[in-house]
């Protein structure tokens, strides 16, 4: 009976052994995976690629022509007209300008309005997105 007990005694010491052996490979194998994430060839390139791309590329307009993307902090003091302005909407704050396409003619006359006195551009939008919400 003593033979039995030490018998199972020595394997339960051999099986933690083995446990502990498995579970630090598992670990350093997953450690050695990422690892080997970062030096991929594939998504070093691509990374270099990416980085040559800059803000101010083009975009695309809903007709499928190209319309260079516009800042609306340089392009706002530059606009002459209402049309301009509409412009200068759409290129930088497509979603406002969906509103304030929607928006009755007087309304958008007297945003412009606000516009060519100098109101900052988040202004305008707050008042666009309320008149839209608020007729």
């Amino acid at each position: 009976m003593t033979g039995a007990t030490c018998s199972s005694c020595d394997r339960k010491p051999l099986i933690d052994k083995l446990y502990r052996i498995f579970a630090l490979c598992l670990l350093l194998g997953a450690c050695g995976v990422c690892t080997a994430a970062d030096e991929d060839p594939y998504l070093e390139l691509l990374n270099e690629e990416s980085s040559k791309v800059g803000d101010d590329t083009a975009d695309t307009t809903g007709d499928g022509k190209l319309r260079p993307k516009l800042n609306a902090t340089k392009s706002a003091k530059l606009a002459e007209t209402q049309e301009e302005f509409e412009e200068i909407l759409r290129g930088s704050h497509v979603g406002t300008y969906s509103f304030y396409h929607k928006l009755p003619e007087r309304t958008r006359e007297e945003i412009y309005a606000d516009y060519k006195s100098g109101t900052e551009m988040e202004d305008l939008r707050r008042k666009i997105i309320d008149r839209f919400l608020h007729p």
